[in-house]
């Protein structure tokens, strides 16, 4: 089984993490933790696909709705946020669940092309509910089908669905075919 990398960020990495948080929520409405956590896995792949640069650069676990990232799914799913409590609280009506920005977005840790990613993404994925996010995961050629078929734990996931598996999505594999930004990912991976 594979092991996590990313269980502490630095201040660098949880203020992007953060202020993506920020950005998305102020531009998508009723935005949940679980979109929320799937649009983070989606900045990173299409990132990754795009340049080689890990959006986020977090580590995805498989899990029974999608994915994981073991240590945000672990804050995301408590009452009070440990990372992202200075970006983002949980604000409950009847309908829904939903996440709100607890401060100003701050663009120190983002680029051109990242605002623009972020921008692209809102126009195609910000009216997605969090089945049709799932569709995107449980996909055949998606690497979190193929991480959980290859590793055999579809039968598990039925059977203790909130359990997480800890079988990580290697996302090198997006880029297997571009030996160019896949060096640039190994160098990155390496020195984080």
């Amino acid at each position: 089984m594979n092991t996590p990398t990313h269980i502490k960020f630095d201040k660098n990495q949880l203020d992007k993490i953060g202020n993506t948080a920020v950005y998305l929520c102020n531009r998508i409405k009723n935005l949940s933790k679980a979109r929320l956590l799937g649009l983070f896995y989606i900045l990173d792949e299409r990132s990754i696909c795009k340049s080689g640069i890990p959006f986020l650069d977090l580590t995805y676990t498989v899990g029974q709705s999608g994915l994981n990232s073991t240590a945000l799914f672990v804050d995301l799913a408590s009452n009070s946020f440990f990372y992202l409590g200075d970006y983002i609280e949980e604000k409950h009506s009847e309908e829904m669940d939903y996440i709100m920005p607890l401060q100003e977005f701050y663009d120190d840790e983002f680029t051109e092309n990242d605002i623009a990613l972020l921008d692209q993404m809102i126009v195609e994925l910000g009216d997605k509910s969090q089945q049709e996010l799932e569709e995107h995961f449980a996909n055949k050629i998606a690497l979190w089908y193929h991480t959980a078929k290859d590793n055999r734990v579809f039968v598990n996931l039925k059977l203790q669905p909130n359990s997480p598996t800890g079988f990580v999505i290697d996302m090198s594999l997006l880029i297997a075919d571009a030996p160019r930004k896949l060096l640039i990912y190994n160098g990155l991976r390496y020195y984080n």
